[in-house]
């Protein structure tokens, strides 16, 4: 056993009263800029919202792929497993658009993140992406 290994055996359990706890406190947390709240929560929350997509664009391909190999079984599970993603989706993207219009004088995100963000959110976060392409 490794000195790493030996350090984890000895945290104490944590319980789910006290990682609530931390929850709270977190969002109580003090910075010179208070906003600095709402930028992480914004983060974050875009954070979840591309994993999601992401797990919604591989149900979508899964459900294809399954039709065009006649799959009736693997079909049903990415339907399912799409139908999870849009629930989830909507509650992220409900939440986002409370946050990003709180945070939207902040440069917060990298030019090529502002640039991969559906269109609705910049227009909440009042940004506008010229394409020079011709």
């Amino acid at each position: 056993m490794n000195i790493v290994d030996a350090a984890i055996l000895t945290i104490p359990e944590i319980s789910d009263g006290d990682v609530i706890s931390r929850f709270g406190d977190i969002v109580k947390d003090e910075y010179i800029d208070p906003r600095i709240n709402m930028v992480k929560r914004a983060r974050s929350l875009l954070s979840f919202w591309r994993v999601i997509d992401n797990s919604l664009m591989d149900a979508r391909e899964g459900f294809h792929l399954a039709e065009k190999w006649g799959d009736e079984e693997l079909r049903k599970q990415h339907l399912t497993n799409g139908r999870t993603m849009i629930k989830r989706i909507k509650v992220v993207e409900d939440e986002l658009k409370i946050i990003l219009p709180q945070v939207k004088n902040i440069r917060f995100l990298p030019d090529n993140e502002i640039a991969s963000l559906p269109k609705w959110m910049l227009v909440l976060l009042d940004v506008s992406i010229v394409n020079n392409e011709k």
